[in-house]
């Protein structure tokens, strides 16, 4: 995806050169043409564009739109074996692809892999351990009564009940509700599983849908291992939900990190002696636990900290030896981030990227297969620029439930991180015309042990070149230390050669390093730096 892009077809002419079969997505219409448009290359590629009307396309939902599929989408996904997505230049009043485009491409994708397969349960990215729709999954569930204990403490009012919200009208039948108040400010409850063996070698890590009604509340996910009666200790990620929405939590198990049953993180070096044993996890569960600080008080009565979260359903997400998808995105700045301005010669870039005869760095036959690719790509995606679309702004959350049930994705990035497919995210913080490798680059790998999504823009990065961002998704799409890493990448503001990791980084093992040319070195052997997140 990202034939409508600058970005999109400069990285799209690497891959047909490099020899990838491409296939370009681009605007199409309600009962327009169909068929894929091919080309083929003197490098033996395959170049091909499929139109998809992505105006009015209704959101996919892979538990219950596979026979209601829009065909033009199944169509262009049909035979994929990689994504790549541009969501990174400027688009000066014209609609980029959004959250929920990503999303319904990622999920038509996702069935037409299974259809692929015959829907053999191997080949699914996703296994669902627990769907709370269901009466007997529900049944499974209790709450902690061991009270007072390590496990639940403070005076409380709590339950795991079955209901009709009547505050919330998308949610119509009766759903799965952990709920409760409190009468302490210092207060902990637990929702747990029953006891199961559960072996998780060859899974990355869960995916939690829920709905989190009321206010904004941070949760705990819990997972227990067989020696939890002995050691009183258990593995978690914190979460935070907003009030009144759907969330798709992915919970990487390199993120979780050892804490007493009370709640009381271990220091470093004693939680480096814990790590997680997949292989050993024994139960789950969410804990609400409060230490005194944030308080919520009811508007009536004496109860604080009120929380009403309903329940979906939890999956595991399968571990992968490649990315399935690659994103190049722009970075969300960070308040403490000072914007600096680039001083760029303008003087010294004697052409842009779509002019290939200057560039001493490219020999002549690698210019001209590049030249011709990019005649082609424009050829093929002639077609006007996706106009912003008035459906975009006016659809919300609230328009169907199984809209809703989704959890509309604010970015390209929490789609492709939700799908629960293995992804390399790059992130940059902006695009320059430098032609690309004529200027160091300078890389960041954001720590595993950060929830997905979490790190903000290192301010001694700058703009990237399309040419240098081509060249890093190029070398991603198999390499396996690339499986589901988060990558900062820009052109280095500070002078210097190699890179080392920062005293400031939350993870030793994640590297930091600095590419002089992503023409004249082989880039990929930088990207077997990175710790892939498995």
């Amino acid at each position: 995806a990202g034939g409508q892009s600058e970005t999109g077809r400069v990285i799209s002419r690497k891959l047909v050169t490099a020899g990838y079969h491409v296939v370009l997505l681009k605007p199409g219409v309600q009962g327009g043409e169909a068929a894929r448009i091919k080309r083929f290359t003197p490098q033996g590629a395959v170049l091909a564009a499929a139109p998809v009307a992505l105006d009015d396309m209704l959101p996919v939902n892979i538990e219950k739109s596979r026979y209601s599929l829009p065909d033009d989408l199944y169509d262009a996904v049909a035979g994929i074996d990689k994504v790549v997505i541009c969501d990174c230049d400027e688009n000066s009043g014209k609609a980029s692809i959004t959250g929920r485009d990503v999303k319904n491409l990622l999920s038509t994708w996702m069935i037409y892999r299974n259809d692929f397969a015959e829907s053999q349960r191997a080949y699914t990215t996703k296994v669902r351990l627990f769907n709370f729709d269901r009466d007997a999954d529900f049944d499974l569930w209790e709450v902690e009564n061991s009270r007072p204990s390590d496990l639940s403490y403070g005076r409380q009012q709590c339950g795991w009940v079955r209901k009709q919200d009547n505050d919330n009208y998308l949610i119509k039948d009766n759903k799965a509700m952990f709920l409760g108040r409190f009468y302490e400010p210092v207060h902990q409850a637990q929702l747990k599983s029953p006891q199961l063996k559960l072996n998780f070698t060859r899974f990355g890590g869960i995916i939690f849908t829920c709905y989190n009604a009321a206010v904004d509340n941070k949760y705990s996910w819990f997972l227990r291992t067989s020696d939890f009666e002995e050691t009183r200790l258990q593995y978690e990620f914190d979460f935070s939900c907003q009030a009144s929405r759907w969330h798709h939590i992915r919970m990487p198990f390199n993120a979780f990190r050892p804490v007493r049953a009370d709640g009381v993180p271990l220091p470093e070096e004693e939680a480096a002696k814990y790590p997680l044993r997949r292989e050993d996890v024994i139960q789950m569960g969410i804990a609400f636990r409060s230490n005194g600080e944030d308080i919520n008080k009811e508007p009536r009565g004496n109860a604080i900290n009120y929380f009403r979260l309903t329940f979906h359903s939890v999956k595991v997400f399968r571990t992968q030896t490649e990315p399935q998808v690659v994103l190049v995105g722009r970075q969300e700045l960070g308040s403490s981030v000072e914007e600096e301005d680039e001083a760029e010669d303008d003087d010294q870039i004697e052409d842009d990227l779509f002019s290939f005869g200057e560039d001493d760095d490219l020999d002549s036959e690698l210019k001209k297969a590049e030249a011709a690719a990019a005649a082609e790509i424009d050829e093929l995606v002639k077609a006007d620029a996706i106009q912003l679309r008035a459906s975009d702004q006016a659809i919300g959350e609230s328009d169907d439930d199984d809209y809703a049930r989704l959890g509309r994705a604010r970015t390209c990035a929490q789609a492709v991180a939700e799908s629960g497919m293995a992804y390399t995210i790059i992130k940059v913080k902006g695009l320059n015309e430098h032609p690309g490798g004529k200027f160091p680059v300078r890389v960041r790998q954001a720590s595993i042990r950060d929830p997905p999504l979490s790190q903000r823009h290192h301010a001694s990065l700058g703009r990237l070149s399309r040419g240098d961002a081509a060249a890093l998704v190029v070398s991603a799409l198999t390499e396996p230390s690339c499986v589901n890493t988060e990558l900062q990448a820009g052109e280095s503001l500070q002078n210097g050669s190699k890179l080392v990791p920062e005293p400031s980084s939350s993870d030793l093992l994640t590297p930091s390093f600095e590419i002089g040319s992503t023409v004249e070195e082989d880039v990929k052997l930088y990207m077997k730096q990175l710790t892939p997140n498995r």
